[in-house]
């Protein structure tokens, strides 16, 4: 964590009910998320889906180096030709990236102008290196902890 820039020792205490929105997007953001690989096919991609536990409206996409491509949604992995290569479906998007020490309030903004469900988490050294997952579900969930 402290070579992607998060240190737990800098995180503010919590001083109140209206605290949170100042707080890290780190703070709440879900780390290590299923990622799919955009160098495999679509089908390869799906069966690894439906052989897991859980299934997300969308996904972080990497390449072989690991590093961020993309996101994709369920809906687009299913709409897609089986054969195609799944990088084939990000390539072309302009993926919006979060820091993880941008504040819960500005990541919020963020995502409702851009009209976006989710975003990635990404190192503040390197943009490419994926850290976690940040989703308006994360956001409402901690919204309401302290309402």
């Amino acid at each position: 964590l402290l070579q992607d820039g998060v240190n737990l020792r800098k995180f503010p205490s919590y001083q109140g009910a209206k605290d949170y929105r100042n707080l890290p997007v780190s703070a709440i953001m879900t780390y290590d998320p299923i990622t799919l690989d955009g160098d495999e096919t679509i089908a390869v991609n799906r069966a690894m889906i439906a052989s897991s536990r859980f299934q997300f409206h969308g996904y972080p996409v990497t390449n072989s180096e690991d590093e961020l491509i993309g996101l994709v949604t369920h809906h687009e992995i299913e709409d897609a030709e089986h054969g195609l290569a799944l990088h084939a479906l990000v390539d072309a998007q302009t993926t919006i990236t979060v820091p993880p020490e941008k504040s819960i309030r500005d990541a919020a903004n963020l995502m409702i102008k851009n009209d976006i469900q989710q975003v990635p988490i990404v190192s503040a050294i390197n943009p490419k290196k994926l850290i976690g997952l940040l989703t308006l579900n994360d956001i409402a969930r901690q919204q309401n902890v302290h309402d």
